[in-house]
């Protein structure tokens, strides 16, 4: 499905993230060079100047609207690529507005994105579940593959950010997840294992 933006003309949305605190992480669009250019240039004015400051996306029947805050602008890139021209559209620019954080976890705030194109069950094999890939690489303690288990089902709660909300809940197929650690993260890690609950031993 693709989106319209009600503040622009003629540039069409299939993917949108919002940050937990609902501000634009990411967004997926397509349009003609002016109406790039005018949504580019929009997002730098500011508000008095005529600036966007959110963004309302909405279905072709106008049924369904989601409000984006774009926020702090500086955080943002941005990526074009042009579609050939043969296309049933013709030229047209595939353009993405995105915060860099989603593609580097950082171990200095304890936080990361996961994106995926598809909402995906929680995984059984360690080899193909990119969450858990996540915390072992922003965690401050080594973790062992086998503590998965039990690790995610203690902590889910704390290490993923809901994002179902309105106010951040993504906007087409694209299906983003928040992971960040609490503050007592390593802590109650090293509880578990003095406590025996997590072993060297896989078969402990």
């Amino acid at each position: 499905m693709m989106y319209r933006i009600r503040e622009l003309q003629d540039l069409y949305v299939d993917a949108c993230i919002r940050l937990p605190s609902g501000d634009l992480a990411f967004l997926s669009f397509y349009g003609r060079d002016g109406s790039v250019q005018q949504l580019f240039a929009s997002l730098q004015l500011g508000t008095q100047e005529g600036g966007l400051r959110q963004l309302t996306l909405m279905t072709s029947s106008s049924a369904v609207e989601t409000v984006v805050t774009v926020g702090d602008v500086k955080r943002l890139e941005k990526h074009t690529g042009r579609l050939p021209k043969q296309t049933l559209f013709g030229g047209l620019l595939h353009c993405w507005i995105y915060d860099p954080a989603l593609l580097k976890p950082s171990r200095a705030t304890r936080s990361g994105w996961v994106l995926r194109d598809s909402p995906v069950a929680q995984a059984t094999d360690l080899a193909v579940d990119p969450v858990w890939d996540l915390v072992k690489q922003i965690s401050e303690v080594p973790l062992l593959d086998h503590w998965r288990a039990f690790v995610m089902s203690e902590l889910r709660a704390d290490l993923l950010a809901d994002l179902d909300d309105e106010a951040c809940r993504p906007v087409g197929r694209i299906h983003p997840t928040f992971v960040r650690l609490p503050s007592d993260f390593s802590s109650r890690i090293s509880s578990y294992v003095r406590n025996g609950q997590l072993t060297l031993l896989a078969d402990a």
